[in-house]
């Protein structure tokens, strides 16, 4: 074989030395980049203010989709128990919602480990 005659595969050739975790981590990323979260019915006032009563009263967890959209889409929903409020919004764990920024909440229901596919 001569030296003319053999073709560099380039970056195939180093494909097999990736590691699981990294091709994990790696395909995760590309699962949450192309994740798409739809947007839940708008709330009115108060629907909102009923459902966060109960959620105090009852001390339960509440799953809430902002209004908010980044880089053109909605966010992951905030999940936590009602810590406190003020004239502005809700704290949620230790997260501050604003009243205005709320497009819908509901109560959360934690799934159990054992019906998770």
């Amino acid at each position: 074989m001569r030296q003319e005659d053999y073709e560099d595969r380039g970056i195939i050739k180093w494909k097999g030395f990736y590691l699981s975790d990294h091709t994990a981590k790696l395909s995760a990323l590309d699962q949450q980049r192309n994740r798409v979260i739809l947007p839940k019915k708008k709330m009115t006032e108060q629907e909102i203010n009923h459902v966060l009563t109960e959620a105090r009263l009852k001390d339960k967890a509440i799953a809430i989709q902002l209004d908010v959209k980044k880089d053109n889409a909605f966010q992951d929903d905030v999940v936590g128990k009602v810590n406190g409020y003020d004239e502005l919004g809700i704290f949620v764990g230790v997260e501050h919602v604003l009243y205005e920024e709320i497009r819908h909440v509901e109560i959360h229901v934690q799934k159990k480990w054992s019906s998770l596919d």
